[in-house]
């Protein structure tokens, strides 16, 4: 225990501890097969630390404007991808299989096909519905993708582009497994900020499409005492970046 502690204390990371652990009890083990040791091995009264693996990295407004500006000079395609994770929360691949058919401008929602082909409503705001405009073709048919593949089919990946721009920008430089930015810190991003303006768990879990509420619990750290109207409060963040995104 007083290993343990110590390491924690030295500001080890708990899967690195338990890591530590493992190697301290194989050695009582291989001592005992020795017959140097007697006895139970110490380390089976040692409660291993926590460990959550969940992604936590958020962008901050300032990296969101350095990732989008670099991703539209690389691939209009990928920073569009990216903005509607980041205004939306939407996954990759719901993204990928998102027909016109799914974006209703006059309501302002997209409804989104998500795991179990479960289907949700979520809100458009004003960057997005600009976005959408200004990229439907004329003619487009109700089932047309919006983000095909070079054969007109539905993406299985997500462009390379993406992470090399994040890593050109030096967004993961120093940063551990659960820190790094990846497209799915777009959608953590989103979450965040909603959290962040009062929204509840409860709507977190329906705009994300999740079947309880184990899975948003993580944002509730990111919510203020007194709640507030999140979705308008969202709209308003989006404000500064409406020129940006014309």
């Amino acid at each position: 225990t007083q290993v343990r502690d110590h390491l924690l204390d030295k500001g080890l990371a708990p899967a690195t501890v338990t890591h530590c652990l493992a190697i301290v009890r194989q050695a009582f083990n291989k001592a005992a097969s020795w017959s140097v040791w007697s006895g139970d091995n110490p380390t089976k009264q040692v409660d291993k630390p926590k460990i959550d693996n969940s992604k936590v990295r958020v962008l901050t407004p300032e990296e969101e404007v350095r990732l989008l500006t670099a991703l539209r000079e690389k691939s209009f395609t990928v920073y569009a991808m990216s903005l509607v994770s980041l205004y939306a929360g939407l996954r990759f691949d719901e993204i990928a299989r998102l027909e016109w058919q799914s974006v209703h401008f006059a309501a302002r929602r997209i409804q989104v096909v998500g795991r179990g082909d479960k289907i949700r409503s979520v809100p458009v705001c004003e960057s997005l519905r600009r976005l959408f405009s200004r990229i439907k073709p004329i003619g487009a048919a109700p089932t047309d993708l919006i983000f095909p593949n070079a054969k007109g089919g539905v993406r299985r990946k997500l462009s390379a582009t993406f992470p090399r721009v994040v890593k050109a920008l030096g967004l993961n430089k120093g940063s551990d497994t659960r820190q790094r930015v990846d497209f799915n810190c777009l959608r953590h991003t989103f979450v965040a900020r909603l959290a962040s303006r009062g929204a509840s768990l409860h709507m977190l879990k329906d705009l994300l499409g999740h079947a309880d509420l184990q899975m948003v619990s993580r944002y509730s750290k990111w919510q203020p005492a007194k709640p507030e109207l999140a979705l308008k409060a969202l709209e308003g963040l989006n404000t500064d970046m409406r020129e940006y995104h014309r």
